[in-house]
């Protein structure tokens, strides 16, 4: 019974250091990547007028991102209450794009890029992405009333419950967006430009 006992106490102790071990992994790779980030975009500007002053001298998706990364500090520091409308559309616009350009509508329903997609819609409607955003609202309209959940657990739930007859609609939306659609770069620059006064980092 006492060896039994030691035994479990240390294989609970392995396992509490492997947790350990894990987690101070993550939380170090996580580190790298934000330095990472930090070094490639943070240093670009401090202002939106810094990075819009970029433009012609950097790619306009390095631009745009770079935004982005400013609005995603800002988010995960102040929550989305802390941003402006026009910030919030902005960074759900750029989790579309990239979401359904990596992923599909399906996996970008699924994951977290799929939290905003209501505003998304909106910012592709306001910033004139009219052939995107046609695509985009033929996307949603397989859920019910058309409407995403921001809640990740219920939209995914939602998600598994309506995939055999959504596949294909979102097979076919894709297959428009990546043939054409699928390039919103300057209408999302022209959207911040239009809001810049809006846009405010944190210093």
């Amino acid at each position: 019974m006492k060896k039994t006992v030691i035994l479990l106490a240390f294989t609970l102790g392995v396992i509490l250091l492997m947790g350990i071990l894990r987690s101070n992994k993550e939380v170090d790779l996580g580190a790298k990547a934000r330095k990472q980030l930090e070094r490639e975009y943070g240093t670009l500007g401090k202002t939106i007028d810094d990075l819009l002053r970029l433009e012609g001298s950097q790619p306009i998706h390095k631009i745009l991102f770079a935004i982005k990364y400013k609005t995603e500090l800002k988010l995960a520091l102040r929550g989305i209450d802390g941003l402006s409308a026009p910030e919030l559309r902005f960074y759900a616009m750029e989790d579309f794009e990239r979401g359904v350009n990596m992923d599909g509508f399906s996996l970008y329903f699924y994951n977290d890029t799929g939290d905003y997609a209501e505003e998304a819609l909106a910012g592709l409607k306001e910033a004139g992405a009219k052939k995107a955003a046609d695509i985009m609202s033929r996307a949603m309209s397989v859920f019910p009333a058309g409407r995403v959940p921001r809640d990740k657990t219920e939209r995914q739930r939602i998600h598994d419950t309506i995939a055999s007859v959504a596949s294909p609609v979102w097979e076919q939306c894709g297959k428009e967006f990546f043939a054409g659609a699928n390039s919103i770069e300057d209408a999302l620059l022209s959207y911040v430009k239009a809001h810049k006064t809006e846009f405010v980092f944190l210093q």
